[in-house]
């Protein structure tokens, strides 16, 4: 059982929100490709630089949104594991007779 149902819900969500931009920057690059065809003898390679900008930068967009779902998801690892390196501690200061009754020195 999740402690953190929102924040798993927000990092799928950006994770496939990144996703979804992702592929409309691979669709503005081909529609780019496309139309910038049509042009070729008139200055069509200027129209797929001018094309390319925007569409790649769409793309890397879309990647820094996934990449911040998975931070998240990351986030949750880390806690799960501190969680239980924590656990594995108790149970083994709890079976350590030497170090149950342990005092810190007094300063």
């Amino acid at each position: 059982m999740n402690k953190f149902p929102v924040l798993m819900f927000i990092s799928k969500l950006f994770g496939v929100i990144g996703w979804l931009i992702v592929i409309g920057g691979a669709i503005a690059l081909a529609m780019t490709l496309v139309s910038s065809l049509r042009f070729i003898g008139r200055g069509g390679i200027g129209y797929f630089f001018w094309g390319l900008l925007p569409s790649v930068g769409i793309a890397l967009g879309g990647l820094a949104v996934v990449a911040i779902g998975e931070s998240i998801g990351v986030l949750f690892a880390i806690e799960a594991n501190t969680r239980r390196t924590a656990e594995a501690s108790t149970k083994a200061d709890k079976s350590d007779p030497d170090t149950s009754n342990y005092e810190a020195p007094k300063t």
